[in-house]
């Protein structure tokens, strides 16, 4: 079984994802890929540990899987509002 120190998350983007998907809460998730940093804004659909990965959905209903050690920043952009 894994310990927690080989989950390399950083504890506050843990907690932003946690608050994202509590909130259903559209997020911009800043990732490393190579040496550039991309973005991707969207909503948070699934948090795997055993693969390690977030799985990100963006408003053209592309799927994401970043893993956590690529993951640099996490910003929640707006709460969604259902009528």
């Amino acid at each position: 079984m894994k310990s927690n120190k080989d989950i390399k998350i950083q504890t506050e983007v843990l907690a932003e994802i946690y608050t994202a998907m509590e909130f259903a809460t559209e997020v911009r998730l800043d990732y490393l890929w190579g040496e550039k940093i991309n973005s991707i804004k969207g909503t948070i659909h699934y948090l795997d540990f055993s693969s390690r990965k977030v799985r990100i959905i963006n408003r053209s209903n592309q799927v994401f899987c970043i893993p956590f050690s690529k993951i640099k920043s996490i910003l929640l952009l707006k709460e969604k509002t259902l009528v």
